[in-house]
């Protein structure tokens, strides 16, 4: 038997292989197809279950060896194709992270900054988040971020009325709800290998 061949489309609709333009913690640059082909696995299944790019390494290592080595922080996707999302212990939420390209003096990605007219396409040190995105389809489904910029800048969107990210629900959120995302993203911040497998 041949091990299962693994293919992870990483082109987003509309922008073909081009992921400078991924620098936002928006669902259009987080949702990304994950496809999956080989022996085994279910022709035509669908599966909501959350993949990341840190499961791919740990998915080829449990193939090759039978084993998740610890300081490994993904997971086996393998395993919620046998045993389904509910049968799995598997994630509801996870962090994205994305430091802002930028050099010094202007903290802009480039120096001098170009002319106003051309500005949307700069990157700079206020882009430097760290998110938590939750999709429990039962009970939340949200996104909290954290920016690195002299406002310390939060964003928190609840899809569930809000998909597109319009309004900014930080500042009427309920405290006891925000200090939760903030702790949650505290640990995803310092978990390591197998810790991060169990939060």
């Amino acid at each position: 038997m041949r091990a299962p061949t693994l293919f992870s489309w990483l082109a987003k609709v509309s922008v073909i292989l081009d992921l400078w333009w991924a620098r936002s913690p928006d669902d259009h640059d987080l949702r990304i197809p994950f496809i999956l082909r080989g022996p085994g696995i279910p022709k035509g299944e669908t599966s909501s279950a959350i993949v990341l790019n840190i499961d791919v390494a740990p998915t080829f290592s449990a193939i090759a060896t039978g084993a998740v080595p610890a300081e490994m922080d993904g997971r086996n996707v393998l395993d919620v194709l046998s045993r389904g999302v509910e049968g799995a212990v598997w994630r509801s939420d996870f962090m994205v992270q994305y430091k802002g390209g930028f050099k010094e003096p202007c903290l802009l990605e480039q120096c001098p900054p170009p002319p106003k007219s051309n500005f949307h396409c700069i990157d700079g040190i206020n882009n430097t988040y760290t998110c938590v995105r939750t999709i429990d389809a039962d009970t939340k489904d949200s996104l909290y971020c954290e920016f690195v910029d002299s406002e310390g800048f939060i964003e928190f969107y609840n899809h569930t009325v809000d998909e597109h990210q319009l309004v900014n629900l930080w500042k009427s959120a309920p405290t006891p709800v925000l200090a939760e995302l903030k702790q949650r993203l505290a640990m995803f911040r310092t978990c390591k290998g197998v810790g991060c497998r169990n939060l």
